[in-house]
């Protein structure tokens, strides 16, 4: 039993990983709910076991994704994890939220590259969310966005994906080219990529204004809808041998204030 909860945890952790890669939004860790090992204890206020039982406070970590190139974190969420339920929450923050930063009117996701510019990192954007959301935040963690591409590779991508219209779109400054056609697609990590980052077509058609307006809300919905089928095909202890993998990849590329012991 032991071995199995083991196992458990491990998958349970590495799927939390992943999500410092993308964005993508509410209701996507629902596999994430199993039940605590000591659920099955009699704890309460009259129980004998209630001394031993670990208090936990609920942490919040802000989850960074951007690439080198822009500097900007487009993608941005805020995890609140409470350990007594092992619940996980995730709100999606639209990259185009207007905040103040040191007086001037700017975007939220420019928070980031101007708190490196500081030399403070990571540290003017949490601040920034912090008065935005008027909560506490506990961790951080910056991801840059090529990691989900190799992540998406080692758990073998995801199969039968449906794209509803046609996605094109060049942007030469970012070195960002999209070009993934309406249909089903087996979907490898530079096809993920694309999917995951396209926001707006080179040109409007009505066909294409049903799924895509321009604003970032309506690609973090897509987001969410590729993070659900990831978790759905891979939410299963047949992928646990790539746990070593997936964490390797992700430390590599990885900035946070989070220690492995936490």
């Amino acid at each position: 039993m032991i071995g199995l909860n083991a196992k458990k945890l491990l998958f349970t952790t590495s799927s939390i990983v992943l999500l410092f890669l993308f964005a993508a939004g509410t209701l996507i860790l629902s596999f994430i709910n199993n039940p605590s090992s000591v659920s099955s204890l009699p704890v309460g206020e009259d129980s004998p076991f209630e001394p031993f039982v670990p208090k936990l406070d609920p942490v919040n970590v802000l989850l960074l994704g951007g690439d080198k190139v822009s500097g900007n974190t487009d993608t941005m969420m805020l995890v609140n994890f409470d350990p007594e339920t092992t619940r996980v929450s995730i709100l999606s923050i639209p990259r185009d939220t207007k905040v103040f930063i040191y007086g001037r009117q700017e975007k939220i996701n420019a928070a980031y590259p101007l708190g490196v510019a500081r030399k403070i990192g990571p540290r003017l954007a949490v601040d920034t969310v912090e008065k935005l959301l008027r909560v506490n935040i506990d961790y951080y963690a910056y991801l840059d966005l090529s990691v989900f591409r190799e992540v998406v590779d080692i758990l073998g991508g995801v199969k039968d994906f449906y794209i509803p219209v046609d996605l094109e779109y060049e942007d030469r400054t970012q070195n960002l080219y999209i070009n993934l056609k309406k249909g089903y697609h087996d979907m490898d990590g530079e096809k993920a990529e694309m999917f995951m980052r396209f926001r707006k077509p080179n040109q409007y058609t009505k066909e294409i204004l049903k799924y895509y307006d321009g604003s970032d809300l309506k690609r973090i919905e897509a987001q969410q809808r590729f993070i659900r089928e990831l978790i759905r095909q891979k939410a299963n202890l047949n992928y646990i041998s790539k746990f070593n993998e997936v964490v390797s990849a992700i430390l590599a590329k990885v900035e946070t204030n989070v220690s492995l012991s936490e």
